[in-house]
């Protein structure tokens, strides 16, 4: 998180996973199955950090600018910069090091003919905060996985116009509410649903389908 790459996350974002399969087994979260918000998840994780005193042992805002094998010892040598004062390097050594960067460090915008010549302004997911730019817009919308469903409904409630556009119709399913949650604790309900027969996914698609039909014939 920095001010040239800010946060993935927008300010309405849920989480796709339950509580209970978010949290650590030695920290289980209190109360119902729910879905938290990622701020009660920010907290959840603050709370265990604190728990198990592993902030004595993060440092936050640093760079690691250099790793390297040392000569003796078969250890590593790695230094360090703290963001705030680039100009102070330090060197620490570690018997293991483990790289953790992600898989979605780096925005993927598709390559699209004539994009080049688009006039208008592109926003890829990552830099979406909230729907207040896109008012009184007329916006395209690409892709519906998690993230575009999300911003795809927000967007739409403020735009002038929205279009979703996608190669494929998806299975879109409402998180799990509290009903099925203490009937199906395994926190697996959709997963099944996804490995039915095909002629089950079209009949689950269908009311989907119907509605999307009704909306568009309502406006």
């Amino acid at each position: 998180h920095s001010a040239t790459r800010p946060s993935g996350v927008y300010d309405s974002t849920v989480l796709t996973i339950s509580n209970y399969h978010m949290a650590f087994s030695d920290m289980p979260p209190k109360g119902p199955r729910r879905y938290w918000h990622h701020t009660e998840y920010k907290e959840y994780l603050n709370a265990y950090a604190a728990e198990y005193g592993l902030l004595d042992h993060v440092h936050v805002s640093v760079a690691v600018v250099d790793i390297r094998r040392e000569n003796v010892g078969g250890g590593w040598i790695v230094t360090i910069e703290t963001r705030s004062d680039t100009a102070t390097r330090t060197v620490k050594h570690f018997d293991a090091v483990c790289i953790c960067t992600g898989t979605h460090q780096v925005p993927k915008l598709p390559s699209l003919d004539g994009l080049d010549l688009f006039e208008g302004e592109v926003v890829h997911s990552s830099q979406y905060k909230n729907s207040a730019p896109f008012a009184e817009k007329r916006v395209a919308l690409v892709g519906i996985g998690e993230s575009g469903a999300d911003i795809a409904r927000e967007v739409a409630d403020v735009a002038a116009s929205a279009c979703l556009c996608l190669r494929s119709y998806p299975m879109v399913l409402p998180r799990v509410g509290s009903w099925f949650n203490s009937v199906d604790p395994a926190d697996a309900f959709t997963s099944r649903l996804t490995q039915r027969s095909p002629v089950w996914i079209a009949l689950l698609k269908l009311p989907f389908a119907l509605l999307l039909c009704f909306c568009n014939v309502a406006h």
